[in-house]
């Protein structure tokens, strides 16, 4: 049987395993460096255990203490293992039906072909063939280490076939270790620096009311927000848009760069559809802010607001893969 149908087929021949997963280390192992750079003098506070168990799993007990509870990962327990075990044989079966499906049809899984019903359920072995293998790959490697460490394991997936709505794919459901990964490396970064330009200006343009001539203003007494919430503010929105694109991009460039290190370069294409996924994304925000603003809808949905100060962190979802 000729491994020549499936997409990535050279990543299937033994000799290349070792080789590939020497070089998918050394990429994840720039990815933690640049997190490392974001988290800053912070990560300086941290034992040689905590580095550690960042290295490896990419959070620590200093970094679960600024989460909320649901957000710190899942106790690994007996029944925990069992039902992932479960799981995996599931997962084994639906791969390799969607592999032999790829390998009777070879080459209907490039996307530019016309679609047909036998392209739609090519398409579709093609996607759970990749959903199975990365969801069995990771549990196989991070269920070891967060045992070895004692820490709540945090999964690579939530049921994104569940997702209703593209925000709440890239958000909530699709490789949340990778998310919270540039949420570090760029998303907040990004938000921070616009905001500590937007403060600037405020403050530039207040301290020159201040000193024009004629009779100064009464100070306004602080409202109940600016009294006890002084350092929450709302997240300007162009701000969100500006971060979600940035981020979106930054994990376009790091596949193109893992693509191309793995020897399956798409000379862009990877880039162009973070970048196409971002601008929905932010449209949906968009679209979010004006309903909620519109008296015709219900406000379910608001913009997240950002905790600055000390070693609080930005409070909002990620958005990334």
């Amino acid at each position: 049987m000729q491994t020549a149908a499936l997409p990535f087929a050279h990543l299937y021949d033994n000799r290349e395993v070792a080789v590939s997963c020497v070089k998918g280390g050394l990429l994840f192992a720039s990815l933690r460096t640049a997190e490392l750079v974001a988290i800053g003098n912070s990560a300086k506070k941290w034992t040689r255990s905590e580095a550690v168990e960042f290295v490896a799993t990419g959070s620590n007990a200093a970094l679960r203490r600024r989460l909320k509870p649901e957000d710190k990962g899942i106790t690994v327990t007996s029944k925990f293992l069992l039902s992932t075990a479960a799981n995996a044989l599931g997962l084994c079966g639906a791969a390799a039906i969607a592999k032999a499906l790829l390998l009777k049809y070879p080459g209907l899984w490039a996307f530019h072909k016309p679609i047909t019903l036998l392209e739609v359920r090519t398409h579709t072995a093609y996607c759970l063939l990749l959903y199975a293998e990365i969801e069995i790959f990771y549990s196989a490697l991070m269920l070891p280490i967060t045992y070895l460490f004692n820490v709540p394991y945090t999964p690579i997936f939530d049921a994104p076939y569940l997702s209703t709505s593209i925000r709440d794919w890239w958000s909530n459901r699709w490789n949340l270790p990778v998310g919270v990964s540039f949420r570090r490396i760029a998303f907040e970064p990004t938000i921070r620096i616009l905001s500590t330009r937007r403060r600037r200006a405020v403050a530039v343009t207040s301290k020159r009311k201040h000193h024009a001539p004629g009779p100064r203003p009464l100070p306004s007494p602080p409202s109940n927000f600016q009294a006890h919430n002084r350092k929450r503010e709302r997240t300007n929105p162009l701000h969100m848009a500006i971060a979600t694109m940035v981020t979106f991009g930054a994990s376009g460039v790091f596949h193109e760069a893992g693509l191309t290190l793995l020897g399956c370069p798409s000379r862009g294409t990877n880039l162009a559809f973070f970048l196409i996924h971002g601008s929905l994304v932010v449209a949906q925000m968009f679209s979010l802010t004006f309903l909620e603003r519109h008296p015709a809808f219900k406000k379910d949905e608001k913009w997240p607001e950002i905790q600055y100060g000390g070693d609080a962190t930005i409070d909002a979802p990620s958005v990334i893969l």
